[in-house]
C-alpha cells in the first residue's frame, strides 16, 4: 500500500446552522397551533441536518476508505506474530497451570496426612486418658481435630521460573443448580440483588407483548421516552 497523507478539511459553516439552537429553546407548545409551528420548524431543522451531513459525507466516505485500508493491511502483517504470540502464551499459560495444579494437589495432600496424624494422636490420647477414666477419654475424642494438628512446615508456592512475564489466573462463578442459588440469595436479602438481578430483556419483552394486561408482582410497567418522527411523505 502506497504511503498516504492527510490533510485537514475545512467545511464551511451552513446558512441557519448557528440560529437552530436559540430557535429550538424559544419553541412554547401551547396548542395546536404552536404544535404546527413546532412541526415546521422541527422539517426545517432536519432539512438543515441533511444539509451540513451531506457537505461533510464526501469527505469522510475518503477518511474511511483510508482507515479501511490501513486496517486491512496492518491485519494482514500482524496475522503471522499475533498467531505465533497466541500459540507461546497458550504453552506458558498451560505449564503455568500444570504448576499450580501439582502445587495445590501437594498442599491438600499435606492436609489430609496432617488430618489423618491429629486423629490418630487425638485417639492415641483418648485411649491413654480410659485407663483413668472413660469420660475423660471421650471427652477427648469429642475435642475438634486442629487441636492435635502438630506444626509443620506448609507447602511453599514458588513463582514462574521465568522471568519477563507474569502469568495471572481469575476465575468467573459456574452456575450448576439455579433453584438452589435463588434459595441461598432469598435466605440474604442484602445479596438478593447481586446474585439474582432482574432479566431486563426478558421483562421488557414481557411488557411489549403483554401491555397493558402485564402484572407481575415487584414489576411495573413503565412508559419510555417518547420518539418522534415524521409522517410527511410516509405510505
Amino acid at each position: 500500500m502506497t504511503e498516504a497523507t492527510t490533510e485537514l478539511v475545512v467545511v464551511p459553516p451552513v446558512q441557519g446552522e448557528a440560529d437552530v439552537l436559540v430557535d429550538a429553546q424559544a419553541l412554547d407548545i401551547s396548542g395546536p397551533e404552536t404544535m404546527g409551528l413546532a412541526i415546521e420548524v422541527r422539517e426545517g431543522v432536519k432539512a438543515l441536518i441533511a444539509e451540513i451531513e451531506s457537505a461533510f459525507r464526501p469527505h469522510i466516505q475518503r477518511a474511511n476508505a483510508l482507515h479501511k485500508g490501513l486496517c486491512a493491511e496492518l491485519n494482514a502483517r500482524n496475522a503471522g506474530p499475533r498467531a505465533a504470540l497466541g500459540i507461546i502464551d497458550g504453552k506458558i499459560g498451560d505449564y503455568e497451570m500444570a504448576r499450580r495444579q501439582a502445587e495445590e494437589r501437594e498442599r491438600w495432600a499435606l492436609v489430609d496426612a496432617q488430618a489423618r496424624e491429629a486423629a490418630e494422636r487425638r485417639e492415641a490420647e483418648a485411649q491413654a486418658a480410659a485407663v483413668i477414666s472413660p469420660q475423660q477419654a471421650e471427652d477427648i475424642r469429642a475435642m475438634p481435630l486442629d487441636t492435635f494438628v502438630a506444626p509443620t512446615t506448609s507447602v511453599k508456592r514458588t513463582a514462574s521460573a521465568s522471568k519477563g512475564v507474569a502469568v495471572s489466573v481469575s476465575y468467573a462463578a459456574e452456575l450448576t443448580d439455579l433453584r438452589v442459588l435463588a434459595e441461598y440469595a432469598v435466605g440474604h436479602p442484602n445479596l438478593l440483588a447481586l446474585l439474582i438481578g432482574p432479566n431486563q430483556a426478558g421483562l421488557d419483552a414481557l411488557v411489549k407483548q403483554l401491555g397493558e394486561s402485564f402484572d407481575i408482582p415487584g414489576v411495573r410497567r413503565v412508559p419510555k421516552a417518547p420518539v418522534v418522527r415524521s409522517t410527511r411523505g410516509a405510505r
